[in-house]
């Protein structure tokens, strides 16, 4: 961002609700809310004094690689993407990290958070490294328990961008990394197959 911003360019990063230093539910990961906060602050940067309207992009990585492209279905002020290493199916990025048992029993509890939910009103909290087991170099780094909503895992394995990418209509930019331990390179490879704009 840092050098985007020294060649010209204006740039703005934005907390997701309920993360960082937004309003919200904390530790509660809906994709779809997600893609719905980028859109309004994309918005917003376009009512900005000094601001082209007509001349905006978007950058995402990982999580926020598939969000800028259900984004970019959904404003129509975007002119261009670019995204890297980008998890464009939540639902083969999840049984991607977990074993298939786990992956199972982790989606039957994430349901069971919900019934629960529905009736007492409250969400059930895991580890967040339940719902995504770290590679051993994020495990290094994150070593402090962080709790999710069960209900996070329903959700991401719901959130599939990949569904939409035929539906771009902008040129989009495009980083994926073989051998990457967290995200698979296929995500990229399914999107840059997919879109049917300049890549």
């Amino acid at each position: 961002f840092n050098l985007l911003a020294l060649h010209g360019n204006t740039m703005m990063t934005i907390a997701y609700r309920g993360f960082g230093g937004s309003d919200g539910r904390a530790n509660h990961l809906v994709p779809a809310e997600q893609v719905e906060d980028v859109v309004n602050a994309i918005e917003h940067l376009a009512l900005r004094p000094g601001i082209d309207p007509r001349n905006i992009g978007i950058y995402g990585t990982s999580f926020g690689g598939g969000n800028a492209i259900l984004a970019a279905n959904r404003s129509a002020r975007l002119r261009a993407a670019f995204i890297t290493v980008p998890v464009t199916s939540g639902d083969h990025w999840l049984r991607s990290v977990h074993r298939f048992h786990e992956y199972q029993t982790m989606k039957e509890r994430a349901f069971q958070a919900i019934a629960t939910k529905t009736v007492s009103g409250e969400m059930a909290m895991v580890d967040r490294f339940d719902i995504v087991p770290p590679d051993p170099h994020s495990r290094a780094r994150h070593t402090t328990k962080q709790p999710f909503t069960l209900e996070s895992f329903y959700h991401v394995s719901n959130h599939e961008p990949i569904e939409e990418a035929h539906k771009v209509a902008i040129p989009v930019g495009i980083i994926g990394i073989h051998g990457d331990i967290l995200v698979p390179v296929e995500q990229t490879t399914w999107l840059y197959d997919t879109l049917p704009t300049p890549k």
